[in-house]
């Protein structure tokens, strides 16, 4: 288990409020946009997932750099007050809903893989400080340093087979080898990972020996049913920071949802992992077709059943 602590029932809290690049802050390339971050809002729905039963919650932070200040070449140079205000209250709207964060980065970025100079800058003037102004902090979970980062690996065997340029393997490790150092550096217990998506589990060792505290796949099937972690061999303890139906399967039903959502528990518990999360709280309002069928609400803001079913697990 993780931070001492049993089995874990997550969710997914992506996109505050229907806000894609600017839900915690302005982002920079598109200022006019604004940010309608609600502290209301933030609070109603930590308290709905937290009678649930959900402990760990997934946030994002500097998607497409929103919160961040650039210079002329796109390097960050600082962070905004905006930004730390409105992070500031969800970590203690967290704390007061019984709920710790489980922070990642951002949505994922080859440039930072591809450019060692752009992503140490960002590591400076917003990770670090980042870490150092949470320090110790019971109410955040751990960090995610980029979502999904083998999405961004140019491998169509082992990575990801939609893309025929992006960055090499050793790219996405010497990325996390850095990174992770830095978090350690700022925070030595505070709990570091990097998310994964193509193949599964299977790419799992790829991440092995970088200095992650734990490994993260999520993973999206009709019907789950995860292996045990002793045949995985590997190193540290294993969460799944995503799950749900197949990707593919764009149907609307609630059978199936709970269905997947049990098999994940039930597996991910009876094998060993650290916990699973579910994708997704609440889904955009431009997601009016593809992927709806993730949300763990109605468009009412009522509960699906999947939520009785996380609750009563």
């Amino acid at each position: 288990f993780l931070n001492g602590s049993s089995f874990i029932k997550g969710a997914n809290l992506p996109w505050i409020d229907g806000d894609y690049y600017n839900d915690i802050a302005v982002n920079p390339h598109y200022p006019s946009w604004g940010c309608g971050y609600s502290s209301t809002d933030m609070n109603s729905y930590l308290a709905d997932l937290h009678r649930m039963g959900i402990t760990v919650v997934r946030v994002w932070l500097n998607t497409d750099d929103q919160g961040c200040t650039l210079d002329a070449n796109g390097y960050v140079t600082g962070v905004t007050t905006q930004f730390w205000t409105n992070l500031d209250n969800i970590v203690a709207l967290a704390g007061s809903n019984g709920i710790s964060l489980y922070l990642t980065l951002n949505e994922g970025r080859s440039d930072w893989l591809t450019n060692r100079a752009m992503a140490n800058a960002y590591k400076t003037n917003c990770l670090i400080p980042l870490i150092q102004r949470y320090k110790g902090s019971s109410k955040v979970f751990g960090i995610d340093l980029m979502n999904e980062i083998d999405a961004w690996v140019a491998d169509p065997t082992m990575g990801n087979p939609w893309i025929s340029s992006g960055a090499t393997w050793a790219q996405a490790q010497a990325y996390i080898t850095n990174f992770a150092a830095a978090v350690h550096g700022a925070d030595s217990n505070r709990l570091v990972s990097c998310s994964q998506v193509y193949h599964g589990w299977s790419n799992l060792t790829y991440w092995k020996g970088l200095g992650l505290d734990f490994y993260d796949f999520h993973y999206y099937a009709d019907t789950i049913s995860l292996p045990p972690v002793a045949s995985l061999n590997m190193d540290k303890p294993i969460y799944v920071g995503e799950c749900g139906q197949a990707n593919a399967d764009t149907t609307w039903s609630d059978s199936l949802q709970s269905a997947c959502e049990l098999e994940a528990l039930n597996s991910g518990s009876s094998g060993g992992y650290a916990g699973v999360s579910i994708w997704s709280y609440s889904l955009p309002d431009w997601q009016t077709s593809d992927y709806l069928q993730y949300a763990m609400l109605n468009t009412n803001g009522s509960w699906r059943p999947v939520c009785y079913t996380i609750q009563s697990w």
